[in-house]
């Protein structure tokens, strides 16, 4: 993982921050690690794991939850474009 803006390199310290994080001492995390910048500060902060929610949903019709709601995934056409 990578700072969007500048590039940085924080996937290092990503495990580190997971710990810290319960304990809520961002501050005191971001002087430790050495993350001065605002944008790289951002990458921790903002960060919402979303990878579990969207696995639930599948290429098939399913139930999500106890309203019976359905999400239809199948693309119901097939589009194509010609070269031509």
């Amino acid at each position: 993982m990578r700072c969007f803006t500048c590039n940085t390199y924080v996937a290092d310290t990503w495990e580190h921050f997971l710990r810290e994080e319960k304990k809520k001492n961002c501050r005191v995390f971001f002087k430790r690690h050495d993350v001065k910048l605002m944008c790289c500060r951002r990458m921790f902060l903002t960060h919402a794991p979303v990878v579990e929610d969207i696995k639930t949903y599948s290429n098939v019709d399913e139930t999500v939850d106890e309203s019976n709601t359905r999400f239809m995934c199948r693309v119901a056409v097939a589009r194509t474009a010609s070269c031509d």
